[in-house]
């Protein structure tokens, strides 16, 4: 998170923080769509975190932070 802006700094942590919520209280989100529709939104997404969207030689934390703040973001969005 050191690579971000302030203001980027607060959408993420709220990201994350969205999704710690989510999975404190046992929810998935379900969706239909081909995990396909959300790539242009992930590769967007982590851009600014400064990982790879193929996730190749990212430590597994980092990992675990990036997907689980895009799922609170995508769950807060649809």
């Amino acid at each position: 998170m050191e690579s971000l802006y302030d203001k980027s700094k607060d959408y993420y942590t709220y990201d994350f923080r969205t999704a710690d919520k989510a999975v404190a209280h046992g929810c998935v989100v379900m969706t239909a769509r081909e995990g396909g529709s959300f790539w242009k939104e992930w590769v967007k997404y982590v851009g600014p975190l400064v990982v790879d969207p193929y996730l190749n030689k990212v430590p597994l934390v980092t990992i675990v932070r990036a997907i689980t703040g895009f799922g609170g973001r995508i769950r807060m969005r649809y």
